[in-house]
C-alpha cells in the first residue's frame, strides 16, 4: 500500500505506512475533517467523507480502508500531490478568509461610495464650468476632470475587492479550488492596481513640486 499524507492541526503530515496511518485513526489523531492524500488518490480528501476512516467490515485478519473512487464529488479542495512546496488548505484557512471578507466588503462599498461622490463632483464642476465667463475653459474643468480620476482611483479596487468576497462566498459554501484561486487571483488584482495607481500619484506630485519650484525660480 501507498504511504500516507495527513493534515492535522493547521500543519501537513507524511508520509507514514499504512499500519501507522491505521493507528493515528485509530487513536483518534486522524479527525473525519482532516485531509488525507497517498498516490492512489488524484487529489486531498477529507478522510470521513472519502470514508477512509472507518476499517472495511469483513473478515480479514488486515481489514482496509475503503478508498472513494471518486473524491472530486466530495468538495475537497483539489490539490495536487505533496511536495516540499505543497500547503493542503485548512478550514483554519477557510475561516481566515471567510472572516476578511466582511472588511473587504465593507472597504468595497466605501470605495464605490466614493467613486460615486467623485463622478458626481466631477460632473457638477463640469456643468457648472459651462456657466462660467469664457467658454468655462480652464481650471473649473481641470477640477472636474481630477473628480473623475479620483473616482476611478476609487472604483476600480473596489471592483476586485468586491470580486474577492463573491470568490469567498462561494468558496465556503462549495469547496472548490477554483474558487480559491479565483479569490486570491481577485486579492493580486487588488494590490497590483492600488500599487500601480500609487506610483501614479507619487509621480505626478514629484512633477507638480518639480514644476513648482521651477516657475519659483524663474
Amino acid at each position: 500500500m501507498p504511504d500516507w499524507h495527513y493534515t492535522s492541526g493547521g500543519q501537513q503530515h507524511g508520509p507514514v505506512s499504512e499500519d501507522q496511518f491505521r493507528a493515528l485513526v485509530a487513536a483518534g489523531s486522524i479527525r473525519p475533517s482532516d485531509l488525507v492524500w497517498n498516490q492512489s488518490l488524484p487529489q486531498w480528501v477529507p478522510a470521513g467523507q472519502a470514508g477512509m476512516v472507518m476499517p472495511a467490515q469483513d473478515a480479514a485478519p488486515n481489514p482496509g480502508y475503503a478508498v472513494a473512487a471518486a473524491p472530486a464529488s466530495y468538495g475537497a479542495l483539489g490539490y495536487e500531490a505533496p511536495s516540499a512546496d505543497a500547503i493542503p488548505f485548512t478550514d483554519h484557512s477557510l475561516q481566515l478568509l471567510r472572516q476578511t471578507r466582511p472588511w473587504a466588503m465593507f472597504i468595497a462599498i466605501m470605495f464605490f461610495i466614493f467613486g460615486g461622490l467623485c463622478v458626481i463632483a466631477g460632473v457638477t464642476v463640469a456643468a457648472a464650468a459651462s456657466f462660467v465667463k469664457g467658454g468655462g475653459v480652464g481650471i473649473p474643468v481641470w477640477l472636474g476632470l481630477i473628480y473623475v480620476v479620483l473616482a476611478v482611483v476609487y472604483i476600480l479596487p473596489a471592483i476586485y475587492m468586491s470580486r474577492f468576497c463573491s470568490r469567498v462566498g462561494r468558496l465556503a459554501r462549495l469547496r472548490q479550488a477554483t474558487d480559491l484561486e479565483g479569490a486570491l487571483a481577485a486579492m493580486k488584482s487588488t494590490f497590483r492596481v492600488s500599487g500601480i495607481l500609487m506610483i501614479i500619484f507619487i509621480v505626478g506630485y514629484l512633477v507638480v513640486i518639480a514644476g513648482a519650484i521651477a516657475f519659483h525660480l524663474k
